[in-house]
This record gives structure tokens, sequence and C-alpha cells, in this order.
């Protein structure tokens, strides 16, 4: 090649790409005009947020209720509400990414506000356990729910006793109290439009009489 090799080649096109650089702004105005604004807008651009619910496959039915309460607030299924184990609440089937890169697409993309089913199934599982421990780690919103017969001083791990939650078979009025606190939060958070209280009402009131009934 003459003297010629690729490092050389290269160190000229690396020179060139720094003049060109160097002097866009004075060539295309209009295009560094628009790279700057374009730049800035991706940075200030706000997270939607996202309701992330972390439990035990285990507890399916339960979340379910839980979904179902959410849904009386206008939240939408993937749009507002993600849940791995709903159809149409989980992963999309034409999705390009596996399993757990799309969770973590989750959290790097939106404002997660990460609800977490307390119960021992729960701390039995490792998948649930490392989904806590990432929403500790990026520092995430977080909301527990503490399924019938599991208590306060059996939370472990990074989400303990000491961080408030809703202890769904606690004294009704509390749960009331707690979960009407919780919708307020939601609807603020995620601008949703009102519903009437009395819509609200009963879709508590059958949420906290169904997840506390006996199982058969």
């Amino acid at each position: 090649m003459n003297g010629v090799t690729d490092r050389k080649i290269f160190s000229e096109i690396m020179s060139r790409l720094k003049v060109i650089r160097k002097n866009v702004r004075k060539y295309y105005p209009e295009d560094e005009q628009n790279y700057q604004e374009e730049a800035s807008g991706t940075m200030n651009k706000e997270k939607k947020p996202l309701v992330f619910i972390s439990h035990s496959s285990k507890n399916r039915e339960q979340v379910k209720l839980i979904v179902e309460l959410l849904r009386a607030i206008n939240m939408l299924p993937q749009q507002d509400v993600f849940c791995s184990s709903l159809p149409g609440y989980d992963i999309p089937i034409n999705t390009a990414y596996r399993i757990f890169d799309f969770l973590r697409s989750r959290f790097l993309e939106y404002n997660i506000h990460v609800f977490f089913i307390h119960s021992a199934e729960y701390y039995a599982s490792a998948v649930s356990l490392n989904e806590m421990g990432a929403a500790w780690a990026l520092k995430s919103k977080a909301t527990s729910f503490l399924l019938p017969g599991f208590e306060f001083s059996d939370m472990k791990g990074v989400i303990n006793g000491d961080r408030i939650a809703i202890k769904v078979d606690n004294d009704v009025i509390e749960v009331k109290d707690k979960l009407n606190q919780l919708r307020d939060a939601l609807v603020a958070e995620f601008e949703l439009a009102p519903v009437p209280n009395i819509t609200w009402e009963q879709a508590r009131d059958k949420f906290i009489e169904e997840i506390n009934r006996p199982k058969s």
C-alpha cells in the first residue's frame, strides 16, 4: 500500500472530522441549532410515570384485585400499569427485548412507582427480591401492600417494616384511609381524570372485602 496503513488512514479521517466538527457552526448554522435544540429537548424531556407491580406469581389472584382497583381510577394497562403475570398488563409478545432486558428498559424509560406485594411467597422468590433491590438502588417511588396474614415484622431486606405500608387485613377504617391517600397521590402523579367518589368508594370497599375473603 506504498506505506499507507490502516492507522494512517484512520488518523487522517479523525483529523478531518475534528475540523468539520470545529467549523460546523460556521458552515451549517441551521443544522447545529437543530442539533442543540434536539439534544436539549431529549435531556429535559419529562419521563412518564408507570406503576410496576413487583409480586410473586403465586399471588396472582390478589394482584388482579389490586389492578382492578387501579382501573377504577382510570389507570390503563401497560400505559399506566405494568404487571408481568396478568394478560394485557404484561410484556407484549412482539417486543424485541428479552424478559429481563424489557424490565430494565421500563426502569430506564419511565419514572417507576413500584408496588411491592409483600407475602411469604414474595420473599421465597429470587426474582421478586431482585426487583426489590433494583428499585431500591434506583431510588424508585414505592408503595407496599401486605397481604392477609403477613405482618410488618415479616418485612425484610431494603424495603422493611420501617416503611409506611398498606396492610390489607388491618382495621378497615385505617385501610380505607390509606387507600384514599394512595388514590389521591396517583391521581396527581398520573394526572388522571377524577371519578365520582361513590364510584371509587364502591371499588375500594369491594377490594377490601375480596382480598380478605378466606381462600376456599
